[in-house]
C-alpha cells in the first residue's frame, strides 16, 4: 500500500496546476547548455564573441534560470499547493522571468555593466519576496515539521547568498575587482546558493515524497540539525585556496566530515526497503538516472573531505578543469539528474524520457572524464583531441536538454 502511495499519489500531475516554469525552466536549460557548447567552440572556431561574458551568461542562466524556476516550481507545486495565493505568485513569477532575460540578452554583449547589474539585483529583490511569501505560507502548510525545517533553512540560504553578490559592487568600485576578495565573494554566494538553498530544497522534496516510510522523526530532525550547522561551517573550505593556516584546513575537515554524517543519519532515517520497493518498477534509464545522482552526491562529499587538504587546495588553484569539472559533477550529476526524475516522475517510462536522459547522461559522463583527464592525466589523449571530444559531449548536453523541453511541451498539450 506505501508503495502505491509512493510511486502515485505524490508526483500526479494535475490538469489544472500549470507548468509554466517548467518550460521556462527547460527553455533556460537549453540556453545554457547552447552557450556552454559556443564556449567549447571558441577553442577551435573563430567565435565573434568574448569568452568572459559567454561565460557569465552560461553560469547565470544554468543556475538562475534553470535551476531556479524548476526548484520553485516544485516547491509550489508539492509543498505549498494549498495555501499559495496566487496573484503575488504570478507578479513575482513575472517580474523574474524579466530580470531572468534581462541577463541572458545584456551579459553576452556587455558583461558587468548596467543592464546585466540591474537585472542581477531585480532578480536578488525577487528572492526576498519570495522568501516573505513563502515563509508566511509555510507557517499554515500540512507538512511534516522536518520538510518546514528544511525549507525555511533553505530559504535562509538563499538570503545569505546574496550577501556575494552585493558585496561585489562594493569590491569592483574600491578597485579590487581581481583580489582574492572578489573571488571569495563568488565562492560564498555559489556555497550558500548550491550547498545550501538548491541542496535544502531538494532534500525538503525527498523528506516529503517519502514522508510515510520515515523511521524515526527524532533522527530525522537530529540529521536535519546537523546538516544545517555544516551547512553553514562548510562555507570555510571555499576559502582555503588563500589561507595558508593549517587550523583551517583541519577545521574545514571537521565540518566536511560532519556533513558527511549528517548526511548518513538522514539517509537511515527512512524505511530504505520500502524505498527500494517503490523504486522497483521504474524503468531501466530511470534506475540508472537515481544511480548518477547517488553517485554523484557521493562524489561531492567525498571531494569536499578532500578538499580540506592543502595538495589538493594548490592543484585546484593551478588546474582550472578541476574546479569545472567539480562544478559539473553537482550541477549536472546530482542536482540536474535530481530535477528531470522529479520533473519527469510520471513520464520515466516515455521512450521520449529515456532517450533525452540517455543523451544528456552521455554528454555529462563525457565531459567530466575529458575534464579530469585532461586536469590529472593530460598525456593519455592530446590536446586537440580532448577539445574536439569536450564539443562532442557538449553537444549531447544541448541535444539532451531540446529533448526534455520537447518532452515537456509533449506533456502539456496531454494534459490541456
Amino acid at each position: 500500500m506505501n508503495s502505491l502511495l509512493l510511486s502515485k499519489k505524490y508526483f500526479q500531475v494535475k490538469p489544472f496546476q500549470s507548468r509554466y516554469e517548467t518550460k521556462l525552466a527547460l527553455f533556460f536549460l537549453l540556453i545554457a547548455a547552447t552557450f556552454g557548447l559556443l564556449l567549447r567552440l571558441m577553442y577551435v572556431l573563430p567565435v565573434p564573441a568574448n569568452y568572459k561574458f559567454l561565460l557569465h551568461t552560461h553560469s547565470h542562466i544554468a543556475m538562475l534560470g534553470w535551476m531556479y524556476f524548476a526548484i520553485i516550481f516544485l516547491l509550489k507545486k508539492h509543498l505549498i499547493p494549498r495555501v499559495v495565493n496566487r496573484t503575488p505568485y504570478r507578479l513575482n513569477l513575472i517580474i523574474t522571468t524579466i530580470s531572468v532575460f534581462g541577463m541572458m540578452f545584456s551579459f553576452p554583449f556587455t558583461g558587468y555593466a548596467l543592464i546585466s547589474i540591474v537585472s542581477s539585483s531585480l532578480f536578488i529583490f525577487t528572492t526576498y519576496h519570495l522568501c516573505y511569501l513563502v515563509f508566511k505560507d509555510l507557517k499554515v502548510a500540512k507538512l511534516l515539521r522536518s520538510t518546514k525545517k528544511l525549507i525555511n533553512f533553505g530559504l535562509i540560504f538563499l538570503i545569505i547568498s546574496s550577501i556575494g553578490p552585493w558585496s561585489l559592487s562594493a569590491i569592483m568600485a574600491s578597485g579590487n575587482s581581481g583580489s582574492s576578495l572578489y573571488s571569495n565573494a563568488i565562492y560564498f554566494y555559489l556555497h550558500f546558493m548550491y550547498n545550501g538553498f538548491l541542496v535544502f530544497m531538494l532534500i525538503a522534496l525527498l523528506t516529503h515524497h517519502f514522508s510515510s516510510v520515515v523511521k524515526s522523526v527524532k533522527q530525522l530532525d537530529s540529521s536535519i540539525s546537523i546538516l544545517v550547522f555544516s551547512g553553514f561551517s562548510t562555507v570555510i573550505l571555499s576559502f582555503l585556496w588563500n589561507i595558508d593556516n593549517q587550523v583551517f584546513h583541519v577545521i574545514g575537515l571537521v565540518v566536511a566530515l560532519l556533513q558527511l554524517y549528517g548526511f548518513i543519519k538522514f539517509y537511515r532515517s527512512f524505511d530504505l526497503e520500502m524505498i527500494k520497493a517503490s523504486l522497483k518498477k521504474r524503468s531501466g534509464v530511470f534506475k540508472l538516472v537515481i544511480w548518477i545522482i547517488l553517485l554523484s552526491f557521493m562524489a561531492k562529499l567525498l571531494l569536499q573531505i578532500l578538499s580540506s587538504c592543502p595538495w589538493i587546495v594548490g592543484e585546484s588553484i593551478v588546474n582550472r578543469d578541476f574546479v569545472i569539472g567539480y562544478i559539473h559533477l553537482v550541477f549536472l550529476g546530482f542536482i540536474s539528474f535530481s530535477l528531470f526524475g522529479l520533473l519527469f516522475y510520471s513520464q520515466q517510462s516515455k521512450l521520449l524520457f529515456k532517450f533525452a536522459s540517455t543523451l544528456f547522461l552521455i554528454g555529462f559522463i563525457g565531459t567530466e572524464m575529458m575534464l579530469f583527464v585532461r586536469g590529472g592525466f593530460p598525456l593519455l589523449f592530446t590536446q586537440k583531441s580532448i577539445t574536439w571530444l569536450l564539443i562532442v559531449f557538449s553537444a549531447f548536453l544541448t541535444l539532451g536538454s531540446l529533448l526534455y523541453l520537447i518532452l515537456e511541451y509533449r506533456q502539456v498539450r496531454r494534459l490541456s
